[in-house]
Parts: structure tokens; sequence; C-alpha cells
């Protein structure tokens, strides 16, 4: 007897809830035999088909279901999960939006385009998304942990520990412990992070990092002895233990302690020749000279013969790069940076492009909206705090030099790079209308300083050195119109090239392509021309990276007391500030304040102008302990020396290859 549509469904349906999934796509074929259009029949034998690893399978009959019923929820929502697992994230995300716009209050959906959005490098577009899942299903620890994931992208330490709380109170992950607890040890707290990590010890995971973590942790309250314990322990745990030495070396890295990171990094080769970021962070953390031949031949034997996936091997050629920038073959360091740079953009950005358009249509509308009669109108509309001192500029400017400077004044506290403002403007300005929450502006303001007194409490003035609140000085000024703004102006090629070839976890979309960088530089020097017209001189000031090495006494002098303060001549070493440092500035941190990112360029132009409207004087200034947060910027190396020259004019070296940086050059130069 044949049976009809509706029975073999049934079957199926049940066939598919009790697990026999073979049975289950054997009888949705018969089915779709007798009913080719049949959505619950090709739903099923789709899902089947995922469940069963047939990824391609799978897309293929979603993606036709979708084609007959294109308001399918759940053929979208496994569309998109597939599409992530393949790493076809633009796919990815566009099958969640789909799913999230059928049903907009299902909390699944949102999490799962949350991770879409995060795993495209948009976490500021993550959060809210997350968010609104969080609140719809507060129960669930993976959305918590996802928002954590999110924030701590975004370099929302804070909220990331929140989060995480929350994620660990429902689920105890030990994994999510270690994260918890690489969050504290980053934000100067290892008390909590030994008690993270022995938290997940616990919980009996044998997870190698919780015991490096716990290490370091130790290590940093003086716990020398079990340090050491703990270290052996995570060794003889990783089956790789060239990552425990990595990892290790690039945290010895950031406190200083270089030689101990080169012993570290040199025995992670050793263990695993195949890699490329150990490579790097030999190079990375010294200059090298013809002694180092041998080094950079084994590099380039790895580049040649080891087969590492794309991430791996642009740290090859940025170390390359770097390597032969250091013995003048300077060709053949760019080419070098050419290849790392083309990998990386290709890893993250597959076929996109930086839009150019958009990032102009930004300026423009925040030119519009942040005028000169709007501030006139709201003058000293927002909070009276004056805590925030906002180091600003292009990406790799000196932001960080400028922080290390001023952080040696016994009542200044670095915060690093707080990306508050990133994620709060958003729901402070419709750009689109051309509207500005006025009062919710006075709110993040009191906020943004609750943030950093919490960070660096008992301070008078607490810098937050996030280059990229330059996008945001109209919000920042109108919700603390007392607060300092230092703009960090550096040479544009100069600036260019640094961007170019310094590898970030997370470089912006303009960022590994010369002429885009050019373009997002020119359009930068265009919104940074508009606050100095529109701001008071009393709170904004241009400070010229370039004077700083030349006249470091007189500019520190005339940046402490633009900030309202009393000299310290302490503010002289910035190598002496012990801060750990993790951004891409932590090599050239670590030394002396420095010449050699001087002048890269023969012409400086309006960006390389000091506008100070404040006289300096000298005034004796109470000790305070040493600051030992975490600084993050890749040039930790120099922050802990004296100031030095060894980047002066290095455009010079390049003009044979400047490609389209040499174009910016000409412009700024006439």
């Amino acid at each position: 007897m044949t049976l009809d549509v509706r029975t073999l469904l049934q079957a199926a349906v049940a066939a598919h809830q009790t697990g026999r999934l073979t049975q289950c796509e054997d009888l949705c074929r018969q089915i779709l035999a007798l009913d080719s259009r049949n959505t619950e029949a090709k739903l099923l034998s789709g899902v089947i088909a995922a469940k069963t690893g047939r990824a391609a399978v799978a897309i293929s009959r979603l993606t036709e279901l979708v084609g007959w019923d294109p308001k399918n929820f759940v053929a979208f929502n496994w569309l998109s999960m597939l599409f992530r697992d393949k790493g076809k994230l633009d796919d990815a995300t566009s099958c969640a939006e789909r799913a999230v716009s059928i049903r907009p209050n299902e909390p699944d959906a949102l999490n799962n385009l949350g991770l879409c959005l995060l795993f495209q490098g948009r976490s500021a577009e993550s959060v809210p998304v997350f968010r609104r899942a969080v609140s719809l299903r507060p129960s669930n620890a993976a959305y918590h942990h996802g928002l954590a994931s999110a924030q701590e992208s975004l370099g929302l330490a804070h909220d990331a520990s929140a989060s995480l709380e929350a994620a660990t109170r429902l689920a105890p992950n030990p994994q999510w412990l270690v994260q918890l607890a690489n969050l504290y040890l980053g934000e100067g707290d290892p008390g909590r992070a030994i008690d993270a990590c022995r938290r997940a010890i616990e919980l009996g995971a044998k997870l190698p990092l919780a015991h490096l973590l716990l290490s370091q942790a130790l290590s940093d309250t003086g716990e020398l002895e079990e340090s050491e314990t703990q270290f052996l322990i995570a060794l003889d745990l990783e089956p790789k233990p060239s990552e425990i030495y990595k990892i290790r070396g690039l945290r010895k890295q950031s406190i200083g302690q270089f030689e101990v990171a080169q012993k570290d990094f040199m025995k992670s080769v050793e263990i695993e020749p195949r890699q490329g970021f150990a490579y790097y962070g030999i190079v990375s953390s010294r200059r090298l000279t013809e002694t180092d031949l041998p080094l950079v031949e084994t590099i380039e034997n790895v580049l040649t013969e080891a087969k590492l996936d794309a991430g791996e091997t642009s740290y090859l050629h940025f170390a390359l790069g770097k390597a032969y920038d250091n013995l003048g073959e300077y060709p053949r360091a760019m080419g070098h940076f050419d290849e790392a740079n083309r990998l990386v953009r290709l890893t993250r950005m597959g076929n996109r492009r930086f839009d150019r358009k958009r990032f102009s249509k930004r300026i423009d509308d925040t030119i519009r909206i942040f005028s000169r009669a709007m501030f006139e109108d709201r003058r000293h509309f927002g909070s009276n705090r004056e805590l925030p001192i906002l180091i600003v500029g292009m990406m790799r400017s000196g932001t960080t030099l400028l922080e290390q400077i001023l952080s040696c004044h016994p009542f200044v506290g670095g915060a690093g790079e707080q990306s508050f403002w990133m994620y709060r403007q958003p729901s402070l300005v419709n750009f689109e209308a051309g509207e500005v929450d006025f009062e919710g502006a006075v709110q993040a303001g009191n906020e943004y300083c609750d943030l950093l007194d919490s960070i660096i409490p008992g301070m008078k003035r607490v810098t937050d050195k996030n280059p990229a609140n330059f996008f945001a000085l109209g919000s920042i000024h109108l919700a603390l119109p007392y607060a300092r703004i230092i703009h960090s102006c550096r040479n544009a090629i100069d600036t260019c090239l640094s961007i170019y070839m310094t590898p970030v976890q997370t470089p912006p979309e303009f960022g590994c392509d010369k002429a885009d960088i050019v373009y997002a530089y020119r359009e930068y020097l265009r919104l940074m021309a508009h606050w100095r017209s529109v701001l008071p001189p009393e709170q904004f000031v241009d400070v010229s990276y370039e004077m700083l090495i030349q006249e470091t006494d007189t500019i520190s002098r005339r940046m402490v007391n633009f900030c309202g303060l009393e000299w310290d001549d302490r503010c002289l070493h910035p190598e002496n500030n012990i801060r750990s440092v993790r951004t891409p500035s932590f090599w050239q941190v670590r030394q002396p304040v420095y010449r050699t990112s001087v002048e890269r360029w023969r012409n400086p132009g309006p960006d390389a102008i000091s506008r100070f409207h404040v006289q300096a004087e000298s005034h004796p200034a109470p000790q305070k302990p040493n600051n030992i947060r975490s600084v993050r910027t890749p040039s930790f190396w120099q922050v802990r020396q004296p100031v030095y020259t060894t980047s002066v004019e290095r455009w010079k070296r390049y003009e044979s290859v400047l490609g389209a940086f040499g174009d910016l050059n000409a412009d700024l130069a006439h």
C-alpha cells in the first residue's frame, strides 16, 4: 500500500526526533519524490545533511528551499550557521539578518547574528545584538559569553569582565574562567586572576593556559616559586609546549623583560620551527644587525618550506620586513610588508573592500552636526568633571609615548586605550537625521569618568589614549567640556608607513592597502582641521611628535601645564614607567624618547604644528607608586628606553617603493 505524504511526513518527524537520521532522510526522499516542493521534507533533509557533516549538501538543499519559501526562519538560521562554519562570513551574516527579520524576538537567532558580526570583525555592531539576546533569555550563559567576547574585542574590559562573570555564574565553564582570568590579568588585578584560574583548575579540566595564566599572576604578586611550578605544569599539559613559551614571551615583552622574552621565543621556535608569530616576537623586540643574518636565513627557509596558514605566514613576512628594514635592505623589506598586508587583508576582509564613500560620509555628517554654532548654543552644557585627558590621533602617531610621559606624573593615571566612545557614540548621534541625544551625552560623560576612576582610582587626571577617539571628539566635548584633548601629530608618511609595517590584532579596514591608508589619512586630517576650528584652545591642543622628540623637556612641560598640573621631573623619563605595554607600539615605548621615527618625510604638513596656548612652569610634586597596569601597543621595547631617534626620515629610505604614500607626500609638501 502506498503511504500518503502526510503519513510519510509524520514518520519522518518522529524518526528525526528519536535520532534515526538515516531513516528520516530516506522518508524525506520518498516525500519529495511525491511532492518535489514539499518545504517540510526539504527542510528536514537539509538539517539532517548538516547534522551528518555534509555541509555542501545541506547548503544546496536549504538554499533551494528559501528560494521557494523566502520566510523560512529555520532554513535561514541553519544556512547562517553552515556558512559561518565554512568561513563564508558575508553569506552567514546575510542569512542571520534574514532570520532575525523573520523572528526579531528569537534569542537564538540574535545570538547567531551576534556571532556572525563578531567573527566578521564588526564587534561594535554585535554588542547590541548580544544584549538583546541576553535581555530576552538572561538564563542562557552562552549569550553572556558572546557578549563578553564582543566587549573584549572592543577593549571594554570592565564590561567584558561583568558579562563573563554572569556567564560563569550560570555555567562554570573552565575555558570561560580562563578567559576571565586573562581579562583580570590585563587589567592589573592578579588576585582575581589567581582566583579565576584556581576555579578553572578545580573543575578538573586539564587546561595548560589556566596554569600559565596562574603562573603569570603569581609572578605579579611575587610568589615566584609557585609561579615556576605552575609554568612547568602548563608545559607538561600542553601537547605543543612551543605555545606556552610563545605566550609567556609575549607577556614578558609587555612588562619589559626582553631578554627573558627572547629566550622564550627562541625556545618556542626550537620546539616548533614551523610557525610565524614567535619569529616576529624575536625580531620585533630588538634591532637586528649583521650578526643576525643566520636568524633571517632561518625565517626565509621557514617561509619557503613550511606550508602555514595565512595568519602565521603573514607574521613571517612582517618579521622579514622588520629584519630587512633593520639591515638597510628597504625594497626587500617593502616586498615582505606588501605580502604580509595582502594576507591580512585576505584573511580579514575576503573580497570586501574598504568603503571609502561610507568613511567620508561619516566625516561629512560629523562636521555638519558638530558645528561651531551647535557648540556655542551648548557651551558648558555637559558635566563639569575634568578627570579625562584624551590623547587622540591617527593610529601609530605616537599616542603611547604621550601617555607614558603624562602617566609618569604622580597625579595622572594611564588607562590605556578605552573603547567607550566608539561603543557609545552610535547611541548618542543619529548621523542620518543629524540629531544628538544631549541628555544622553551628559550621562555618557559621567559614566566615562566613573569608568576611568574605577580603572585608576584616586587620580586627578586619567589618560585614555585610544587614537580613534578623534572620530568622537564632538560627543566627548559636548559631554565633558572641561576634558583635555591632546592631538598627537606625526609626519604623514611616517605614520602611514608605520600603519602598513605593524601587525595589529584587528586592523582597520583601510589598514592593509597603501592607497586606502592614504585616503583615510586625508579624511582624518580634514576632520582634525574641523575640530581645531571649533573646539576651545584651552581644551584642545596639537602636539607635534617630531617636536616632542627634538625638545622633550619643553614640550613635556607644556603638555603637563596644559593638563592643569604642576611639573614633575619624572615626566622626562617615560622609560621608567613600568606599566605593561600591549598596543602595537610596545617595542618603541620601552626606549628613550627616540628620533628614528621622526621626519621620515621632508616637509612636515599641518599635522606637525604644535599649537600650545599655555606656558609651562616647574613645581614640586608628591611621590606616587609605580603604575603597573598594562599598556596595549606593539612598541613595547622603546617605551623602556630613554628618548631616541632611530626612525627619523624613514620615508627617505623607502622613497623608491613608497607607492601611494608618495602621492600623499607630494600633496602635503605643497
